[in-house]
């Protein structure tokens, strides 16, 4: 008897073709592609936002914490005139205390001092009446006026560049004047002046 050979009742299918496969790496329905110039935007607003924070960290470091107000309602109504204070120190500086109950003839002169040593004294007084701070500032080497929101800073040296000032009246004649042989580094310096605010205490 012949054999008979069964065929398989499965058809097979035919190969697939490059067209077919490309069409199934296609995107789905409602998925869009990346837009570069949208990622470029993400990395701008990313570096923006590391470059504000670098520097909030910087200023950290360079200023401490806010300052209070360190003088008290008896010392402002012994002084008869406006009292400032440095609302901020550069850093590892600190108010010398013991210093601020320092009132003689209407004149009030406190420190502020670092780790190493060196410290700045600042002094204050009512304007006296018929000074002449142009013939004061006309001593300053290196002389440098800035206008602040207080009134008009200026900034020199004497004594041959061995002594620091930096000389404020404001402009309710309160006559601001800090003073320095340290070497102490000019933004620290600015530090002190820049932050001044009137004491209108907190006792």
């Amino acid at each position: 008897m012949p054999t008979v050979t069964k065929r398989s009742s499965k058809t097979k299918k035919p190969p697939k073709t490059a067209k077919a496969t490309a069409s199934r790496l296609k995107p789905l329905a409602g998925h869009k592609r990346i837009n570069v110039r949208s990622l470029l935007a993400i990395y701008a607003v990313l570096v923006l936002i590391a470059a504000i924070v670098a520097f909030s960290v910087a200023q950290s470091h360079r200023h401490s914490s806010v300052l209070a107000d360190p003088f008290s309602s008896n010392q402002r109504l012994a002084a008869g005139f406006t009292l400032y204070y440095p609302t901020k120190l550069p850093k590892g500086w600190q108010l010398d205390k013991a210093t601020l109950a320092s009132l003689q003839q209407h004149v009030i002169s406190f420190n502020a001092l670092d780790a190493n040593g060196a410290s700045v004294t600042i002094t204050e007084q009512k304007t006296p009446d018929g000074f002449n701070y142009n013939t004061l500032y006309r001593t300053f080497g290196d002389r440098k006026d800035t206008k602040l929101p207080l009134g008009l800073l200026v900034t020199g040296t004497i004594d041959d560049g061995r002594t620091h000032l930096a000389s404020l009246v404001t402009k309710d004649n309160t006559w601001v004047l800090l003073t320095t042989n340290h070497r102490v580094d000019q933004d620290n310096l600015e530090t002190f002046y820049s932050g001044l605010q009137a004491s209108k205490g907190s006792d």
